[in-house]
């Protein structure tokens, strides 16, 4: 996999507005907004499993950090969203739309 600079801008955008957004905006204390699973969702198809699951690891474990929450909880549940992506997109979108939006 080459390197791809709007995929590391995206990851650390994505990064920033959850940190900004669950340290400033608060709702009540039963409404969490969550940003990075569009991170997860939106990478490219083609990313290996491998890195896709680091990167998904990454950032949640950072945002655990950052945001002073119980450290694992998301990491935990942005590795599993990256464990299911590929099935969860072929079932979201059909085979020629998954085709058409590989970057």
């Amino acid at each position: 996999m080459k390197f791809n600079f709007a995929s590391v801008l995206q990851f650390f955008l994505f990064l920033i507005a959850q940190v900004v957004v669950t340290s400033y905006v608060n709702f009540s204390a039963y409404i969490y907004m969550c940003f990075y699973p569009l991170f997860i969702l939106s990478m490219p198809t083609k990313t290996p499993h491998m890195i896709l699951l680091s990167l998904s690891f990454s950032m949640g474990l950072l945002i655990d950090i950052l945001t002073n929450g119980i450290w694992g909880m998301n990491a935990a549940a942005a590795t599993f969203l990256a464990y299911i992506q590929p099935a969860l997109l072929k079932v979201i979108f059909s085979k020629g739309e998954l085709e058409n939006q590989i970057r």
